[in-house]
């Protein structure tokens, strides 16, 4: 367990469930159809996650209440989390590992399969991926030839792509295949963000169509978004 919890980067994506604290409530069906509708406007958001502790030293943090109080919650394992967000949010599952069975195996384990997608830039695994469990795949791409590839090769829900080729050519083939563009806000954007400079950084991210977005500051991007009408 502890290897595997060091080589998988467990992303949860929220569309629905606000970062608040608020309970779910079994939103997944209408994720989906809004996720799968690539070309509706709506601006998806995907909350980031950090990943330099073993399972161990992470089961030694405890959450916060908002006025600062420890509570007995722990940080989840991979199929408690699995588990917790079963019937309620998207999941990202950041491949770090070329050992993905046991990583398969808790998706099936946990009836999660129709709300994760596995992302990777090896295309070999992905293809790997696709021949054992036919589940949804998050290519990333680093080129417009790159992305071409990707989705011909997958015809994948989603793309990765990263801000040195954010053009509207890019984006464009992306959309026209009908899948969604996943970008980045993390480092510069998100700063932008924390500096209370956000109506600049989704300018700028969302200037040509991007309608992912992960980030280190999911709540303040989910209230600019609804604010837009670009979320619900």
């Amino acid at each position: 367990m502890k290897h595997f919890i060091r080589h998988i980067k467990f992303i949860l994506f929220l569309v629905l469930v606000a970062c608040s604290g608020s309970e779910s409530t079994g939103n997944i069906d209408s994720i989906l159809e809004k996720f799968h509708d690539a070309g509706s406007g709506y601006v998806m958001v995907a909350a980031h996650r950090v990943e330099n502790y073993t399972l161990t030293e992470l089961r030694e943090f405890r959450l916060k209440k908002q006025d600062g109080t420890l509570t007995d919650e722990t940080i989840p394992a991979f199929t408690e989390a699995l588990d917790v967000a079963r019937g309620n949010i998207m999941v990202d599952i950041d491949l770090k590992t070329d050992n993905v069975k046991p990583i398969i195996r808790a998706v099936r384990a946990t009836g999660t399969r129709s709300q994760v997608f596995y992302f990777d830039n090896d295309y070999k695994m992905l293809e790997e991926i696709r021949r054992m469990d036919g589940s949804m795949l998050m290519p990333r791409a680093y080129s417009l030839e790159m992305a071409d590839s990707a989705l011909k090769l997958f015809s994948p829900p989603v793309v990765h792509i990263d801000p040195s080729f954010f053009t509207a050519e890019v984006t464009g083939l992306i959309c026209n295949m009908k899948a969604r563009v996943w970008i980045n806000a993390l480092g510069d954007p998100d700063e932008m963000i924390r500096r209370g400079d956000i109506g600049k950084a989704m300018d700028e991210l969302l200037l040509h169509k991007a309608n992912i977005i992960q980030t280190d500051e999911p709540g303040k991007l989910l209230i600019y978004l609804r604010s837009e009408g670009l979320h619900d």
